[in-house]
């Protein structure tokens, strides 16, 4: 099977990753063969995987779709509602400015030790069993 662009590894600390078809399809995959099966979600569509160091990214959004067909680097566009265009992972920043991808939530230490403490109080001041 061809080697394609591991997402979880490339973009998994910044952004949101999402199964395809909501992971339905994920137990029918060899583990090692899962890294199809992730896309980057964006505000305005999606960007996976095609195969070797080629991304491609699908669009609802007319006028984002026109823009994301004048960028430099595309390789192919196709569609016209719905435009998916394929394009090197070496352009991927321009692709994210305009499909604008969903953020992966950052906590730090301090917020982390805020929630750790309200966990450990609210397990210990929760009732055991009713009477």
């Amino acid at each position: 099977m061809p080697l394609c662009v591991d997402l979880r590894e490339r973009f998994g600390g910044r952004y949101r990753l999402i199964w395809e078809a909501e992971g339905a399809t994920r137990a029918q995959w060899a583990a090692g063969a899962r890294a199809w099966l992730l896309q980057v979600s964006c505000r305005y569509g999606v960007i996976y995987p095609v195969g070797g160091a080629l991304l491609a990214a699908w669009t609802d959004q007319p006028r984002i779709g026109a823009r994301l067909r004048a960028l430099p680097g595309v390789i192919s566009a196709r569609g016209d509602l719905e435009v998916t265009v394929t394009f090197h992972v070496d352009q991927v920043e321009a692709v994210f400015a305009l499909l604008r991808p969903r953020r992966r939530r950052q906590v730090s230490s301090n917020q982390r030790a805020r929630l750790l403490a309200r966990l450990s109080r609210g397990s210990a001041a929760a009732p055991t069993a009713c009477p």
